[in-house]
């Protein structure tokens, strides 16, 4: 699952009293996503402040290349964003993530959940006004997005064991939604992830005893 957290830096709780006066971005936000083919978890509104949280590779919203229509939908979204007079930071990262509801039948969720989604979160935290990216969503960008990307500064992230240093997207031009067969190496990773995946659960399958 690929996941991007969004800060929207512009809110004001004072300027913003009236949730109304947040719809023009959020409509945009949503349609730029709806254009990436991504999830919309959440858009929430507290204390911390404005968050819109989106995903790829949730059942009906995953493709091979989730990590370039991610990082489309950050390019256009800053884009769109100040041109509504908003500023935003931005984290993306790749990894393993629980998919499926949580909640009492009554009152229940569809989210991700995992140290990916809160790894995404950190780096939103750290972008101040930035797209930052970790190495996964990286490495399975075509080669050409890469060489738009620049390493940033090395940061010791809540949760995390060790430092990372995250790539950060400087353009301003917005990528396209590169197709996964433009660039061997980027779907030959993709297929070694995959791979990894599906013989790590045949190997847990077959070790399985309670299984006739």
């Amino acid at each position: 699952v690929t996941t991007s957290f969004l800060s929207l830096d512009s809110y004001d709780p004072l300027v913003h009293q009236d949730p109304a006066t947040l719809q023009p971005f959020f409509v945009t936000a949503q349609q730029v996503l709806f254009e990436a083919g991504g999830f919309l978890r959440q858009f929430l509104v507290d204390d911390k402040g404005c968050v819109f949280i989106a995903m790829w590779g949730m059942p009906s919203f995953t493709y091979a290349n989730n990590s370039s229509r991610a990082l489309f939908f950050a390019a256009s979204v800053r884009v769109k964003a100040t041109e509504l007079g908003h500023k935003v930071s931005i984290g993306i990262t790749t990894g393993n993530v629980f998919c499926g509801t949580i909640g009492a039948p009554e009152r229940r969720d569809y989210a991700g959940i995992g140290n990916e989604v809160n790894f995404a979160a950190r780096l939103m935290g750290k972008a101040k006004g930035r797209i930052l990216l970790d190495k996964t969503t990286v490495n399975n960008l075509p080669s050409s997005t890469q060489q738009q990307l620049t390493l940033v500064e090395t940061m010791s992230l809540k949760g995390m064991e060790q430092p990372v240093t995250p790539f950060s997207y400087e353009s301003k031009e917005i990528p396209r939604i590169a197709a996964v067969d433009e660039n061997q190496g980027y779907s030959t990773n993709l297929r070694k992830q995959v791979k990894a995946i599906l013989s790590a659960q045949m190997d847990k399958v077959a070790n399985d005893d309670t299984i006739s």
